[in-house]
């Protein structure tokens, strides 16, 4: 498969393209969404096991719920697990650019060692990109929402083309300027798909477990398995769209910078 456009594409275009990519690599992708669901799934029942022990669990009451809030083991919880889903990503990002550049489906592990090698890169660049976000949202909430627009495909210049981490984020900012709106469009698209996807499955899962047990840690125990298992399916769709836009976005500013340098000359 080679998803490489020839020229700009419309936005429905760039979204079935994303699709295609998604179908094409999860062969390949599969273990790696297993084997990251598998893991945030365990580390989110032993949170909420961890919580029940000390009986603030189902929020019983607003001194619980607090209570909770305080509790380092929470905040370290949710690190954990956006570190995986970061390196998870990775992976399956490798993979789908190898696959949408032409140059074929690679194999599981190779991905996995690319994704490796780059992974401190990778965690520099998002606590930079997390940074700037909450900078830009201490002045208002539309500029943090329109930061993390601009950085919405560091991912796959990091990942997949190997840049730095500033080089990433600055790469991403320069090919979303002028698209922002296209690429928002575009990613929220893919995050419907995703939440529409795991929300129908939990409803159904949610509706059988709730039916059959009384006890609430066990329907959210239930829930997390549940919510896992979509994890499968789910975890490609984001980064298939990401690159898939990348591809588009580059060419569309080469495209820009060429005519402007066509535009110099004459």
């Amino acid at each position: 498969m080679n998803a490489v456009p020839a020229a700009p594409q419309p936005i429905g275009r760039v979204v079935d393209d994303a699709i295609k990519l998604y179908r094409a690599s999860f062969r390949a992708c599969w273990p790696i969404n297993a084997v990251a669901a598998v893991i945030v799934a365990a580390s989110a029942m032993h949170l909420t096991l961890k919580l029940s022990s000390l009986g603030v669990v189902g929020g019983r009451s607003t001194a619980d719920t607090m209570a909770m809030y305080r509790m380092p083991v929470l905040y370290l919880t949710y690190l954990f697990d956006a570190l995986v889903k970061l390196a998870a990503g990775g992976a399956v990002v490798v993979c789908q650019y190898a696959l949408a550049t032409g140059l074929g489906l690679p194999r599981t592990m190779q991905s996995v060692g690319i994704m490796l090698r780059r992974f401190p890169k990778a965690a520099l660049a998002a606590s930079g990109a997390l940074i700037m976000v909450l900078i830009a949202s201490l002045i208002l909430l539309f500029p943090g929402i329109y930061v993390a627009g601009t950085l919405s495909v560091w991912t796959v210049a990091l990942f997949a083309e190997d840049k730095g981490p500033g080089q990433s984020l600055s790469e991403s900012m320069r090919l979303v300027n002028r698209n922002w709106w296209r690429t928002c469009t575009i990613m929220t698209i893919a995050v419907v798909l995703m939440t529409v996807f795991s929300g129908l499955a939990t409803l159904i899962a949610g509706s059988l477990i709730a039916f059959w047990h009384s006890s609430l840690l066990a329907v959210q125990l239930s829930l997390q398995l549940t919510g896992a298992v979509a994890y499968v399916f789910t975890l490609s769709m984001l980064p298939a769209a990401q690159v898939a836009l990348y591809l588009d976005l580059k060419l569309r500013r080469e495209g820009g910078d060429l005519a402007e340098r066509l535009g110099a000359l004459a």
